[in-house]
């Protein structure tokens, strides 16, 4: 299966570490670094079954250029539902990472939005969830949606009861995966720091991911040591994901 992803500095780690951990299950592409439009022209020419991994939560509306009018209907894990009406216009301000959903829509695609809610306010999301839709779809996830998760630091859940979690994100794929033809992924900070791809790490604490964001917040370095911690718990949830997709 080909995985194609916008070359970030946290997505090359990515597909080293996919290389080593999922072998031979998928074949990455790197799509253009030179300018988003050339970029969003590559992900129309892409057709399923197939994985996109975009950059942070500001570049999730590059999942509208993805998936177009390509399947019959999407749904969206989120923490927002990322299909905001503006006042002037529905769409008069472009497709951008808070109306791309509202835009598909537009596009005649049947579209479910199962956005999480800062507050804990969460629809149910498990194995036992089914899209009970046709036999092209598509699903996106933006892991701002799990608590402790590296996003850009004005969405990141510092509460552990709200959001979802990974298991239940993996679940969903694993349950749905038959109906599922394009699966695109994201939401990790666009400054994220370097850190070193470790196996095993355990997820960050929450005085790590406050003093982590704070520290994104601010400017500061992030030290080495709380780097590795977020960054990789950051990595396996994408991993996780990618794996129960891929997974024959």
């Amino acid at each position: 299966m080909h995985v194609y992803y916008a070359p970030t500095d946290f997505n090359k780690k990515l597909v080293n570490a996919a290389a080593e951990r999922l072998p031979g299950k998928l074949a990455f592409r790197k799509l253009s670094k030179f300018g988003a439009y050339r970029r969003h022209w590559q992900l129309q020419q892409i057709d399923g079954p197939a994985v996109f991994i975009w950059g942070s939560g500001w570049r999730h509306h590059e999942s509208y250029y993805f998936t177009g009018k390509k399947v019959d209907a999407k749904a969206i894990i989120d923490q927002h539902p990322d299909n905001l009406k503006f006042s002037k216009g529905e769409l008069a301000r472009g497709i951008t990472c808070v109306n791309h959903m509202l835009a598909t829509a537009k596009l005649g695609v049947e579209t479910i939005v199962m956005a999480s809610g800062a507050d804990g306010s969460a629809p149910l999301l498990d194995g036992k969830a089914r899209m009970n839709f046709s036999a092209k779809n598509a699903l996106t996830v933006d892991f701002d949606c799990v608590p402790f998760f590296p996003a850009e630091p004005m969405w990141v859940l510092t509460d552990e009861k709200a959001g979802f979690r990974v298991e239940a994100i993996v679940k969903f794929v694993e349950a749905n995966k038959p109906k599922i033809q394009m699966l695109d992924m994201g939401g990790v900070a666009e400054k994220s720091p370097d850190f070193a791809v470790k196996e095993g790490m355990r997820a960050p604490t929450h005085s790590e991911i406050s003093c982590f964001c704070h520290k994104m917040k601010t400017g500061q370095q992030v030290e080495k040591s709380l780097a590795d911690v977020v960054m990789n718990y950051a990595l396996d949830a994408y991993l996780r994901v990618l794996g129960a997709f891929a997974k024959e």
